[in-house]
């Protein structure tokens, strides 16, 4: 009976994560081999418009990009959080740019708060394209759409963000956005 027992667990264990994924592996970090993969930014073009989400911890979250234009797309992204969610406060925000080298692209973001200002700026190089550009692994920041299941129309979005395990952060926490975009009327 233990016996049974032991195959049984063993096996649940093995469903249970095999048919769940990890969310820390939907984000990639940069290795000394790393190449760039080829791609453009009409592939990253599905981002352009308004987004407004949630984090896991229930903040509210809006993100907005502008572009393609030129070499690069533009986008801002702000953080609400309140005692009252009525009112919402803003924590901090991030500016970004994704920039195309005419090879792949880079994912470039400096953070502010009001509290201190400007941050500090971070380039995160593209790692792995998926899906015609639905899926792109920056470094340490992965973006995901989600279609409309009759259409190739991008109605949502999902970004996982966490840092690489340093000396200071041995282990880094991940932060999940799930955003619906905002249709303007």
């Amino acid at each position: 009976m233990t016996r049974n027992f032991t195959l049984m667990l063993t096996a649940l264990v093995f469903w249970a994560s095999s048919a769940a994924p990890l969310s820390a592996q939907e984000v990639l970090h940069e290795t000394p081999d790393y190449n760039w993969p080829p791609a453009t930014l009409e592939q990253a073009s599905w981002l352009n418009g308004t987004w407004r989400g949630v984090a896991e911890d229930g903040s509210e979250a809006l993100e907005g990009w502008i572009g393609p234009k030129g070499a690069l797309m533009a986008g801002s992204f702000l953080e609400l959080t309140s005692e009252d969610p009525s009112v919402g406060v803003v924590n901090w925000s991030e500016h970004m740019v994704i920039v195309s080298n005419g090879y792949s692209l880079a994912f470039h973001s400096n953070t502010f708060d009001a509290t201190h200002g400007g941050d500090n700026f971070i380039e995160r190089r593209l790692l792995r394209i998926e899906d015609e550009g639905c899926k792109l692994f920056f470094h340490g920041v992965t973006y995901e759409c989600e279609r409309a299941e009759d259409s190739d129309e991008v109605i949502g979005m999902t970004v996982y963000w966490k840092e690489q395990a340093d000396e200071l952060n041995p282990s880094p926490e991940l932060f999940t956005y799930r955003y619906t975009r905002i249709v303007a009327k």
